[in-house]
């Protein structure tokens, strides 16, 4: 098993490969049932959509200072 993008789910999966001298050569797709294919393709979407949130809130939030933060003082 390799966890490697797939193009056709947009998103790196584990699936089946054959690896070569150059990378991934071949992807396997076994034979499944609609139930077994509908499985891999609702886990795609779900990480496209927790990708995206990702990138929003990464977009929307302040740029975090840079270097070592001094502890809150109590008085």
């Amino acid at each position: 098993m390799l966890a490697a993008h797939h193009p056709d789910h947009g998103v790196a999966l584990s699936l089946v490969s054959v690896l070569g001298r150059h990378g991934v050569e071949r992807m396997h797709h076994p034979r499944m049932t609609e139930n077994e294919h509908a499985a891999p393709l609702r886990s795609a979407e779900a990480l496209r959509a927790a990708a995206q949130r990702c990138r929003t809130r990464a977009r929307s939030s302040p740029t975090p200072a840079t270097g070592p933060q001094e502890p809150a003082r109590r008085t």
